[in-house]
């Protein structure tokens, strides 16, 4: 369930992961997702039940995850295109 919910939620945030790598770039966008995906990792591993682990690792996470991995490919899409 947690890791069904955590690329739900990943689906969910890429228009606002978009419009933040347009607005910050992708460098500050791919240092903060990954920072902040590992520390709610971390979180996540301390949790006492079941809502929290969902709330964590499946939400929070996700959308972290997101950031990351949005941010790459579309760093690599460019490289592919305009290189």
């Amino acid at each position: 369930m947690t890791i069904i919910l955590k690329y739900a939620v990943a689906v969910d945030v890429g228009p606002l992961v978009s419009a933040m790598a347009n607005k910050f770039g992708l460098r500050e966008v791919t240092i903060v997702g990954s920072v902040v995906a590992s520390a709610f990792f971390v979180i996540s591993s301390f949790s006492i039940n079941i809502d929290m682990m969902l709330f964590t690792y499946g939400i929070m996470g996700g959308s972290s995850v997101l950031q990351t991995n949005a941010s790459i490919q579309s760093l690599f899409i460019y490289l592919f295109i305009y290189l």
